[in-house]
């Protein structure tokens, strides 16, 4: 389930008793679209205005497995809305078991409103397993089991209303600054670490002095990168190639000449809840370079959550840590 979409997948297991079985009809919900119908044993099947005929070879099956696409389009500005789920059914069946398995975002919360007189009862959905294989960003949040005591039941009521609710994203990032002096210049490398606390990411926006060059973007799972200058900021925008649920990471470089005083630039990030600093200086030229961090704790390396690899063990380096950015 979506804020656009509902699918439904059915896997139907029809057990015909001492005679064959030879056809079968399941009825649909106006405003569903079958999408398609599998299983074998299927000879052919036909959708008319109220639901969908199955006819079977002629083999003589007493137990058929079937499996029924469908798919409704939520119209526009419903996505708030709570969603009631049809149940499928198939006309003749005497006696019926039926489990219930809602999928959605991982980023979306799932709440159900199950009235004290409906026959679907929830249970923990890690003590049993759907015969559907479900992948990020999907997930499935809540399982319902028919429950009654009419052993000869043959329809099954809709499912209760599930309503989706997104979650905020909520996030805390690691701002690692690596800081490398060279004959050549002073070389930065600006990495920040995402961690998700509740929702997920789809970009990241930061920022750095505008006096700085621009840098290059560059990181796992990255789509694309944009940046402006807005005052005294240069604001980046960087877009993931899928949804960001766990960790991700965005690395910036640049080169500034290397003289007199530098400041170590300050990055900002929008949204976050909560923030570590680290800063690195190397030097790796034939100067001598002083380095004065006010404000900081010293750390060691491997304290650190990011370090790039030729700088794994700098000639001439000091480490801080600050919580809050």
């Amino acid at each position: 389930m979506s804020a656009e979409k509902v699918e439904i997948l059915a896997a139907l297991t029809l057990h015909a008793g001492r005679l064959p079985l030879h056809e079968a009809y399941v009825p649909l919900v106006k405003g569903y679209e079958v999408q398609s119908l599998t299983g074998p044993g299927i000879k052919s099947w036909q959708r008319d205005d109220t639901g969908v005929f199955i006819q079977f070879d002629a083999s003589g099956l007493r137990e058929v497995r079937i499996v029924l696409n469908l798919t409704q389009v939520r119209p526009p500005g419903t996505a708030a809305a709570a969603v009631t789920l049809p149940a499928v059914n198939v006309e003749g069946v005497l006696g019926l078991t039926a489990v219930a398995y809602l999928a959605t975002h991982a980023a979306t919360e799932t709440r159900i409103g199950l009235a004290p007189e409906s026959k679907w009862r929830e249970f923990d959905v890690t003590t049993s397993r759907s015969v559907f294989s479900v992948t990020e960003p999907q997930t499935v949040k809540r399982a319902l089991r028919w429950e009654s005591l009419d052993g000869r039941e043959s329809v099954l009521s809709d499912l209760p209303p599930v309503s989706l609710l997104p979650q905020p994203a909520k996030f805390g990032v690691n701002a690692v600054l690596l800081a490398q002096a060279t004959d050549a210049g002073l070389l930065y490398s600006q990495q920040v670490g995402v961690q998700m606390d509740q929702g997920m990411l789809r970009e990241l926006k930061l920022s750095l002095p505008a006096s700085l060059p621009e840098a290059r973007v560059r990181g796992v799972n990255l789509r694309d990168s944009q940046s402006k200058v807005v005052g005294d900021r240069r604001e980046y925008t960087v877009g993931f190639q899928s949804d960001v649920l766990n960790t991700a990471a965005a690395t910036l470089d640049w080169e500034v000449p290397l003289e007199g005083n530098q400041s170590l630039p300050l990055v900002r990030v929008d949204g976050a809840t909560r923030a570590r600093r680290f800063f690195i200086v190397d030097n790796a030229s034939a100067s001598e370079v002083k380095s004065s961090l006010q404000g900081v704790d010293e750390t060691v390396a491997q304290n650190v959550p990011y370090l790039r690899r030729h700088w794994g063990r700098p000639s001439t380096s000091s480490g801080g840590m600050t919580r809050q950015m």
